[in-house]
């Protein structure tokens, strides 16, 4: 199984978390995956950054949550260029 496979399979544990409302437990997942060193395509981290901003929402964190999407939106210029 690869890198890419394991962060989506956690990705899709948190935000079933999330949707449970377990944010606080979602949150500690999508963290260890932005904090991780290990190398995963741009598009899958990109889900996580918006995926975890979810989360800080539902818990009204909103400045981490627009942190999050700016991340998200930093890594899709950087890929997929200005115009995306």
């Amino acid at each position: 199984i690869s890198q890419d496979n394991i962060f989506i399979v956690k990705q899709n544990l948190a935000t079933a978390l999330r949707d449970l409302k377990e944010n606080n437990a979602a949150i500690k997942i999508y963290e260890e995956l932005i904090n991780s060193k290990s190398e995963v395509k741009p598009h899958i981290m990109i889900n996580i950054f918006i995926s975890a901003s979810g989360s800080y929402r539902a818990i009204k964190q909103y400045e981490v949550a627009m942190n999050m999407l700016d991340k998200a939106e930093v890594l899709i210029e950087k890929t997929f260029g200005l115009d995306n």
